[in-house]
């Protein structure tokens, strides 16, 4: 179950970190519903949801500890097999960031990353690894083994760039 009090944290599928600001009662479709309020840490938007679709908007807590251990293994894997025409390989990055599933959006940081400094990539895939690395580094930076933003950006780069042989002691 979701902490919905204020000043709760929780991730947003499409806009990273938010926190709770409250509820109101807004008029929806001619009916008064109850919304949660979120302010999204990132693009400092603020976010209404009604009560009710909490959970078809995909909310969800901020990652656990046994997510972190499949995050660390994800940016350490090699990456996955992708299409090689570009449109394909750009539709399953977005489907992947849309999933709101923090492991399927590290996979894409690792890819596009790791795309990038072998074979360049173009605009359209550098704004979507800008956009999963915005919303995986928040989200790294509201764990309590990341100090701040700066400790979480080191993290996942070294796992990306490690030599494969050493990338058992980067996640220890």
């Amino acid at each position: 179950m979701l902490s919905l009090a204020p000043n709760a944290t929780l991730i947003h599928p499409h806009h990273g970190a938010v926190t709770v600001v409250g509820r109101e009662v807004r008029v929806v479709r001619g009916e008064p519903t109850e919304c949660i309020v979120l302010h999204s840490l990132v693009n400092r938007l603020t976010i209404r949801i009604p009560i009710d679709r909490i959970d078809d908007v995909g909310i969800r807590p901020v990652m656990s500890d046994a997510t972190l251990s499949l995050v660390v293994a994800a940016l350490g894997e090699t990456m996955t097999d992708e299409p090689a025409n570009w449109s394909r390989r750009f539709k399953t990055y977005e489907q992947k960031v849309a999933s709101g599933s923090i492991v399927q959006v590290s996979e894409v940081v690792r890819d596009i990353s790791r795309r990038d400094v072998d074979r360049g990539v173009s605009p359209g895939e550098k704004r979507m690894l800008t956009r999963a690395q915005t919303n995986l580094i928040a989200e790294l930076s509201l764990m309590p083994q990341f100090a701040d933003e700066g400790e979480a950006i080191a993290f996942v780069d070294g796992l990306i760039h490690a030599e494969p042989r050493h990338r058992e002691r980067a996640t220890a």
